[in-house]
């Protein structure tokens, strides 16, 4: 897949994911998210830590640079 596009998954994940958890702190709710909440607090609070969690992974994992090398021999 392409790096910038995997990127702004991530960066999406990552700046949605605390934009709700700042928001919830305040008591108000994303439209487009409203659904987290339907299961519980907690497990919403859980599925938007993971998104901003999943989002940091996204990010470093597509910025990084593996070369599929071998380990050195000592």
């Amino acid at each position: 897949m392409n790096k910038p596009i995997v990127t702004f998954i991530g960066f999406f994940l990552l700046i949605f994911g605390m934009l709700n958890l700042t928001l919830v702190l305040v008591g108000v709710k994303l439209a487009p998210f409203v659904f987290l909440d339907f299961a519980g607090r907690g497990i919403g609070f859980l599925i938007k830590l993971l998104m901003v969690i999943f989002g940091i992974v996204i990010i470093v994992v597509s910025r990084s640079t593996f070369d599929g090398g071998t380990m050195p021999e000592q």
